[in-house]
């Protein structure tokens, strides 16, 4: 596949391209590139879940199965992970 600016390329998915677009300017277009060529190349129609969290939603999510109810969903704390960094 030639090289191309896959910053301004759409994905196949409108919600991952906005979750996307919270990202970190460096890393967005990587983000892009492997979901758009793992579907021409592949095709595997990939989804982002969650890019940008707050250091209060991953605080909330750092709390399940700890001091709320649920299972744990990550071992990641306020400010060590890459989710609040973008």
């Amino acid at each position: 596949m030639k090289s191309i600016n896959y910053i301004k390329e759409k994905t196949w998915d409108i919600v991952s391209d906005r979750r996307i677009s919270t990202l970190h300017p460096l890393v967005i277009g990587k983000a892009k590139e492997l979901i758009i060529r793992a579907e021409k190349e592949l095709g595997i129609k990939l989804r982002v879940t969650s890019a940008l969290r707050t250091w209060a939603e991953q605080t909330n999510l750092y709390a399940k199965g700890r001091t709320t109810s649920g299972k744990k969903v990550t071992n990641a704390k306020a400010g060590s992970s890459y989710h609040n960094f973008g």
